[in-house]
């Protein structure tokens, strides 16, 4: 009886497709891992992912597939992030990631990472579509008094941006004029007292040129 109730309960935390948090869990996580964050003064980071071109995969491949897109992309970002970070899909094609302890310098080299190993993985799976998404960042300090909610809507509001600039292949940065990655163009984006929002794309796979032997994106 009690391993019935304690499966019911990890289950109704997990999506039953990716087997990762889903929103529930992610709030539920997210709120030891601020008490966390809050006790050891360590800086907040919220990345708000969201496949591109999704629809199309489904109406073109089948819905199969997008399902296979989706685990796909779960599985990139457990290979990706840290035991500590706190991932979930929150919607139809959108995920979140909560970074413990990382400032807006070294959140440019995490997603350099995650863009190299999601190139990695559309050449191993040979799929006939490339898994491409957008990302909005929004970093906050320690003592932030801002509710994960209000988080979450400022990295989809740089996200946002980062959609609308994707098919123009540009990274995009709105930062009071503050420069954390080579930026094509800053724009007006999402703004509240310590939030820094960056957005910026992942470029299908045939379209990363290499320097030195590393992805330049």
């Amino acid at each position: 009886m009690i391993e019935q109730e304690i499966k019911s309960i990890q289950m109704a935390t997990l999506d039953s497709l990716t087997m990762i948090s889903n929103r529930r869990g992610f709030m539920t996580l997210v709120d030891h891992s601020l008490k966390v964050c809050r006790r050891n003064q360590l800086p907040i980071s919220i990345l708000l992912f969201d496949l591109n071109k999704f629809k199309a995969i489904n109406d073109t491949y089948g819905h199969h597939e997008g399902d296979f897109a989706l685990v796909s992309f779960a599985q990139i970002m457990l290979d990706s992030f840290r035991d500590c970070d706190v991932i979930a899909r929150i919607g139809g094609d959108e995920f979140v990631v909560m970074l413990l302890d990382s400032d807006a310098e070294s959140i440019s080299v995490v997603l350099e990472k995650f863009k190299a190993a999601t190139a990695s993985a559309n050449s191993r799976l040979n799929k006939p579509y490339n898994i491409e998404y957008s990302v909005g960042v929004a970093n906050f300090p320690c003592d932030t008094e801002t509710q994960i909610e209000a988080m979450i809507q400022a990295a989809d509001a740089a996200m946002f941006e980062d959609k609308k600039a994707h098919g123009a292949g540009m990274a995009r940065l709105s930062c009071r004029g503050r420069s954390l990655l080579k930026v094509v163009e800053a724009v007006p984006s999402f703004e509240i007292p310590g939030v820094l929002a960056l957005v910026e794309i992942c470029p299908p796979a045939d379209r990363i040129l290499t320097q030195g032997g590393a992805p330049r994106f």
